[in-house]
C-alpha cells in the first residue's frame, strides 16, 4: 500500500513538473512572437512584472525540452531587429526603437488619448532616465558594471530595445543561461540586453506612462548588474527580484510601483523570505537601507559572487557589526508599525503599507492566562493578539534558525507562547502591567520574540537586557537598555566575582523601539569570555544601574 502511494505522488510530481515545462516554454514564444500551437486551457508562467524568473527557470530545465522546444528558446534569445538606434547622452548605452509600426514608441496625454509622432520624446526619455539610473547605481552607491558585450548589438554599449510587450509586462533583462561568461567567483556571470514596452499605456500597469518608464530602467537594469558583475544563483531569485525593486524606489523615490506588491509580504509574513517572489519584500531593502545606507546592500552583492544569498547578507551584516538574527527580527518590529500604526523611526512611508495579518483573531483573556501553540519555518514570523481588561498586548515571534535558512529549508520548528498573571518566574519576561510572557523553544538562540504593549515594545518596561540568555558567538550581541541615545554610555561588565572582563564608552544604539548598549561577548583582549553569570554596570549622564544576565558560549 505504502508503495502504490509512493508511485502515485510521483506520478503526481512529474506530471505537475511536465505542465510547468510546458508552461514556461509556451509564455517564452508568446512573448517572443515565436508561432506554435498552445493548449486550449494555456496559462502563462507567472514571472511578475519582469521576464528574469522565465530565463532563469528555461535554463535550469533545459535538458526537460525537446529539439524543437530548445530551438524554439533559442530564437528567443536573439537581438530583436529593430529600425533604428541610439546612444544614450552619456553613450554608455545604445538604445533600438521603430519609428513607424506596432513597436513604436509613443506618450499619451491625461485622457489616455497618443500623442501622434511622440516616439522621439520617449526615446529622449529612455535615454535620459537611464543615464540617471546609471549615475545613482553605479557612481554612487557603488555597484559594478564594466560592460562590453564585443559590439553585439552594432556596439559595445549595453543594449535596450523598445517594443510593444505583452500587456502588464514592464520588461525583461535576456541572456544566455548556457553561455556565462568567466567566473570571478563560484557564481556564473552572463551578458544581457533590455527589452521594456514602447508606452505602458495598457490599464494593466500598475504604474503607466512615464513613470512606469523609470522604475522599469532602474530594475532591469538592477539584473543586468547582478547578472554580469556578481553571477547567478539560481534558487535565491527572491533576492535579485528584492533588490531591483529597492532600486526602482532608490533611485526614483517619487514613484511608488512598489505599492502594489507589498500587500503579498504583509499577508503572508509567516512564509519563509525565501519563498517569497522577491517583489514584495522591497521593504527589505528599504529597511536595510535606513538602517544602514546603502551600503549594507552593495556589500551583500559583492558577497554573492561566492556565498548564497542569506550567507551573503549574513557576512554584510556583520561588517556591519551586526547579524542577519538580529535585524531580521527588528525588520519584523517594523513590519509592525504601518498603516494606522506607523511612527516616526521606521518605515519614512509606512502610513502608506498594508498591516500585518494576525495568525489568529484576537485573544480576548478571560482566565488569568493564555498560550498559542504553532510552528514556523526559519526567517519567517507570526503575529499574535491578546486583550486583557483594558491592555493589548501583541507577540511578534521569528524564526531565525540561520542553517536551516542558508539551506532554504522547507522544515518548521514548533513553539509555544504563554501569558499569564500568575507568578511565574524563570524564563518569563514581565510586561509591567501584571502580565508575564514567555516563549517556549528548545533552542531559544533560534527565535526571537517581542512582546508590544498598547503599541510600545514592552519587554523594557522593567528594563531588563536582551536577550537574557544571551547565547555568545562573538557576532550576536546582548543588549542593555539606556535611558536616551544623546549621551555617551559607560559600560562594563564584571564576573560574579567582581573581576573586570570589558570597559568601554559606548554611543547608545537605536533597536526595538528603544536605545541600548550592546556587548559582543569578547573581553577587551578580543576574546570570547567563558559561560557563566555576568554583572553590567552603566553610567549614562550621571545615572548608574546594574544588572545580571546568563552568557552561555555556543
Amino acid at each position: 500500500m505504502r508503495k502504490f502511494v509512493f508511485l502515485f505522488l510521483l506520478a503526481g510530481f512529474l506530471l505537475s513538473q511536465d505542465k510547468k515545462i510546458e508552461q514556461i516554454y509556451y509564455t517564452i514564444c508568446d512573448r517572443s512572437g515565436i508561432e506554435v500551437d498552445k493548449p486550449f486551457d494555456f496559462k502563462p508562467f507567472d514571472t511578475g512584472k519582469c521576464g528574469f524568473r522565465l530565463y532563469v527557470e528555461a535554463g535550469k530545465n533545459w535538458g526537460k525540452f525537446n529539439e524543437i522546444q530548445k530551438s524554439n528558446i533559442k530564437k528567443s534569445l536573439e537581438r530583436p531587429q529593430l529600425q533604428t538606434s541610439v546612444l544614450s547622452q552619456s553613450g554608455k548605452f545604445r538604445i533600438h526603437f521603430d519609428t513607424t509600426g506596432v513597436n513604436e514608441p509613443f506618450l499619451f496625454d491625461e485622457y489616455g488619448r497618443k500623442i501622434p509622432n511622440s516616439w522621439k520624446m520617449y526615446v529622449d526619455s529612455v535615454s535620459k532616465y537611464i543615464d540617471s539610473v546609471f549615475n545613482v547605481v553605479v557612481n554612487f552607491f557603488g555597484f559594478e558594471f564594466d560592460f562590453n558585450d564585443g559590439g553585439i548589438g552594432g556596439g559595445v554599449e549595453y543594449d535596450i530595445y523598445i517594443q510593444n510587450l505583452q500587456e502588464g509586462l514592464y520588461g525583461e533583462t535576456v541572456f544566455d543561461y548556457l553561455n556565462p561568461l568567466p567566473r570571478n567567483g563560484v557564481a556564473k556571470r552572463y551578458i544581457s540586453f533590455m527589452r521594456i514596452d514602447n508606452s505602458y499605456y495598457e490599464a494593466s500597469y500598475y504604474t503607466r506612462g512615464i513613470n512606469a518608464l523609470k522604475v522599469t530602467l532602474a530594475h532591469e537594469f538592477g539584473h543586468a548588474v547582478q547578472l554580469l558583475s556578481y553571477g547567478l544563483w539560481e534558487e535565491d531569485i527572491w533576492f535579485y527580484e528584492m533588490t531591483s525593486t529597492w532600486l526602482e524606489e532608490a533611485v526614483f523615490d517619487d514613484v511608488n510601483d512598489y505599492y502594489a506588491y507589498i500587500p503579498r509580504f504583509f499577508r503572508a509574513t509567516s512564509t519563509p523570505i525565501y519563498f517569497h517572489d522577491g517583489y514584495d519584500l522591497v521593504v527589505l531593502g528599504i529597511f536595510l537601507q535606513e538602517r544602514f545606507t546603502h551600503e549594507v546592500i552593495v556589500k551583500a552583492w559583492e558577497n554573492i559572487r561566492n556565498h548564497s544569498a542569506l550567507a551573503s547578507l549574513e557576512l554584510s551584516l556583520n561588517s556591519f557589526n551586526s547579524s542577519l538574527k538580529r535585524e531580521f527580527v527588528e525588520f519584523s518590529l517594523w513590519n509592525y508599525y504601518t498603516g494606522r500604526r506607523a511612527r516616526a523611526g521606521y518605515y519614512k512611508e509606512g502610513a502608506n503599507y498594508p498591516e500585518v495579518r494576525f495568525e489568529t483573531q484576537p485573544v480576548i483573556m478571560t482566565s488569568n492566562e493564555a498560550s498559542v501553540k504553532n510552528s514556523a519555518g526559519a526567517f519567517s514570523t507570526q503575529y499574535y493578539m491578546f486583550i486583557w481588561r483594558n491592555d493589548t498586548v501583541v507577540a511578534v515571534i521569528s524564526n531565525v534558525n540561520l542553517n536551516s535558512g542558508f539551506a532554504r529549508s522547507e522544515d518548521e520548528f514548533i513553539f509555544q507562547y504563554h501569558i499569564t498573571t500568575g507568578t511565574y518566574s524563570e524564563g518569563y519576561t514581565s510586561l509591567g502591567n501584571g502580565l508575564r510572557v514567555k516563549l517556549i523553544v528548545p533552542d531559544f538562540d533560534n527565535w526571537g520574540n517581542l512582546n508590544i504593549l498598547n503599541l510600545q515594545v514592552a519587554f523594557v518596561k522593567d528594563r531588563n537586557v536582551f536577550p537574557n540568555p544571551f547565547y555568545a558567538d562573538g557576532i550576536e550581541k546582548i543588549l542593555i537598555p539606556v535611558d536616551s541615545g544623546t549621551d555617551e554610555v559607560e559600560l562594563k561588565i564584571f564576573t560574579v566575582g567582581l573581576d573586570l572582563v570589558y570597559s568601554e564608552k559606548l554611543k547608545p544604539e537605536f533597536n526595538f523601539g528603544n536605545y541600548f548598549v550592546s556587548w559582543n561577548g569578547r573581553n577587551n583582549l578580543g576574546q570570547l569570555v567563558k559561560s557563566g553569570v555576568y554583572i553590567y554596570f552603566v553610567n549614562s549622564g550621571g545615572s548608574e544601574k546594574t544588572g545580571k544576565f546568563v552568557l552561555i558560549r555556543k
